[in-house]
């Protein structure tokens, strides 16, 4: 497969999602507002902290399409292709040139992205029909969501969460996107 046609489809898809961030964490902190009267609008590292649970689970969720609809080796470059551009961006955005703090946020943040991967592979995507969300993808994504928004386990924080990112993943046209694969 192309490096440049893996490169092309790994920005967009990138660029798609980090186009919604913004949305998820307002939508997020609307919540907050409504249902906890001592909430403060989410400060920057709050922010930032959503922002990469997001980022976590879209990569997740990016390489499950991918497994299924692409020969394994091109979901594989993508996925890796995809992580090259994400630590780039985040590395950029998040931190200053010291040299040596971002060594250490490199290795960081590159550990705790591994670590929500493996998490998230124990996880079917969606619950069965008659099934709760409880022990899914988004299920732990919204639990993720809650914690990094101050509020650990609230069910309104994870039920929201779950909602964004189920439309989310519903407004992508995948079979589009990993046909420009086979062109």
């Amino acid at each position: 497969m192309s490096i440049d046609k893996i490169t092309e489809v790994a920005v967009s898809l990138y660029a798609i999602a980090h186009s919604q961030i913004t949305h998820i964490i307002d939508f997020i902190d609307k919540i907050c507002k409504k249902d906890f009267e001592e909430h403060i609008e989410f400060d920057k590292a709050k922010r930032n902290k959503i922002g990469l649970e997001f980022m976590f689970f879209f990569l997740h969720i990016t390489h499950r399409m991918a497994i299924r609809m692409l020969k394994e080796e091109t979901a594989w470059e993508l996925k890796e292709e995809q992580k090259k551009i994400f630590m780039n961006h985040t590395m950029s955005s998040l931190i200053e040139d010291l040299e040596y703090k971002r060594k250490e946020f490199e290795i960081a943040l590159e550990l705790m992205l591994n670590e929500r991967q493996l998490e998230y592979t124990k996880y079917k995507e969606f619950p069965m029909k008659d099934e709760g969300l409880k022990d899914t993808l988004l299920w732990e994504f919204g639990k993720h969501i809650s914690e990094a928004a101050g509020y650990p386990m609230n069910i309104r924080l994870i039920m929201g969460a779950c909602e964004e990112a189920f439309t989310f993943i519903d407004a992508i046209n995948w079979k589009e996107w990993f046909n420009k694969f086979k062109k």
